[in-house]
């Protein structure tokens, strides 16, 4: 026989109001349905607050990377202005020698022995030595910074009009509002897709409903997406360059028409990607 649980609701009186019956079964139900609820509301506010601390650091790092590049120009100033130094110090040295030969002609002074002369070589080639270590230590700074910027992506990846930019929108397909984690580019179906940077074909498939896809990693945790192709021209493991094309535009996947779905990700979290367009 099932055993059956009674609950009496009492007045301020004490007198029965209400009397509730249930049976076990429906009392572990509703403990297993409370738990559930507690443990998928638990992983919600996980993932949330997961979420929120990958945004600050990419935040992080696109400061980083805007504060690197005006670094690069800064040195590439200061390049300029040392070669631009050491060509009116040569020109100032041409001047004193034609000078001091001038003079000693005219004071009828003989011109400086062989030592002298080697002396002042000597002294010559060492300045030049420590010129030349300096320039080097900065010539390998900027090839350090030529390689991450080579890395980045900052053209647009194909020609044509933006149909979606990056965030909320209404849904084309349910009318719903909804995140957009990238930019859709439309244009006319075969269109030349092109790499945003230098990097790494990651994946070249088909990718539900993105379509025909590919996926470049830049290093440095910097990922672009292209989605909704109609055809890939490059494989997984090869290596591309900024400006390349490596695909054409499609209507493939969940699509409403020819576009280019782009998405450019910082550690696998979807950020703007008109922050990364100079072109």
């Amino acid at each position: 026989m099932a055993h059956k649980f009674c609950f009496l609701v009492l007045g301020e009186s004490g007198k029965t109001i209400k009397q509730l019956h249930c049976s076990r079964a429906t009392l572990v139900g509703a403990a297993v349905a409370a738990a559930l609820a507690l443990t998928v509301a638990v992983y919600g506010l996980f993932n949330y607050f997961s979420l929120q601390h990958r945004l600050a650091e990419n935040h992080k790092l696109e400061a980083q990377l805007a504060q690197q590049n005006q670094e690069v120009l800064q040195y590439q100033k200061q390049i300029q202005s040392f070669a631009s130094q050491i060509n009116e110090i040569k020109q100032r040295i041409v001047q004193l020698n034609k000078f001091e030969t001038k003079i000693r002609v005219i004071a009828n002074i003989d011109q400086p022995g062989h030592h002298d002369r080697r002396r002042r070589a000597g002294q010559l080639k060492e300045a030049a030595s420590k010129q030349q270590d300096s320039f080097t230590s900065l010539l390998n700074q900027l090839e350090d910074r030529k390689n991450l910027l080579a890395h980045t992506p900052t053209i647009r990846p194909a020609d044509g009009w933006v149909a979606s930019t990056f965030g909320y929108r209404q849904s084309p397909f349910t009318g719903r509002r909804e995140f957009h984690k990238g930019m859709d580019i439309a244009n006319r179906q075969g269109t030349p897709v092109m790499a945003t940077a230098d990097g790494v074909v990651a994946y070249a498939d088909d990718k539900g409903s993105l379509g025909i896809a590919m996926i470049i990693d830049h290093g440095h945790g910097v990922t672009t997406r292209y989605g909704h192709l109609e055809k890939i021209s490059c494989k997984p493991g090869e290596r591309v360059h900024r400006g390349e094309v490596i695909a054409a535009m499609g209507n493939t996947g969940r699509s409403t028409g020819p576009h280019l779905h782009y998405e450019v990700r910082l550690n696998g979290v979807p950020v703007n990607p008109a922050k990364y367009i100079l072109n």
